[in-house]
């Protein structure tokens, strides 16, 4: 059996940087038909989360039983290092609520964009986080 090509180099071949800094991932993905597809890859002949695999490559370790790799920018699809956390399972179910009370009210509830009215969507949703999941879901798509 050949071996398998480095992980960085299978990664990088299947992403995209979008509008809003975030690495999208173009692979095979999980969920297709879901609002929220998450991107997958082969690592050690397990089928894993593509940003899962992006944590193991920077950090040298998956994470713990019962910790997740949050996306902070809320982009499923996103595989930037800069944009995942290590959470516990339920912190990482608390943030994708819909109703979340920002630790810092003066940032988005990805904490990555400021909170001031020109970022501010209907319903109190974040516009750049908005528009960087529908960037994510077009470029996927290939529109």
């Amino acid at each position: 059996m050949p071996k398998s090509r480095p992980l960085l180099d299978r990664i990088a071949e299947k992403v995209a940087t979008d509008d809003n800094g975030c690495l999208i991932w173009l692979g095979a993905v999980r969920n297709n038909k879901a609002a929220n597809p998450y991107g997958q890859i082969i690592l050690d002949g397990r089928i894993v989360g593509a940003h899962r695999a992006m944590w193991f490559l920077i950090h040298g370790n998956m994470p713990a039983p019962g910790m997740d790799v949050d996306h902070l920018c809320r982009v499923t699809l996103c595989v930037h290092p800069d944009h995942l956390e290590v959470v516990s399972h339920a912190e990482n179910l608390r943030r994708g609520r819909k109703k979340i009370e920002r630790p810092d009210p003066s940032k988005c509830k990805s904490g990555l964009h400021d909170w001031i009215p020109e970022n501010i969507r209907g319903a109190g949703q974040c516009r750049l986080c908005h528009n960087a999941t529908n960037a994510a879901s077009k470029l996927r798509n290939g529109r």
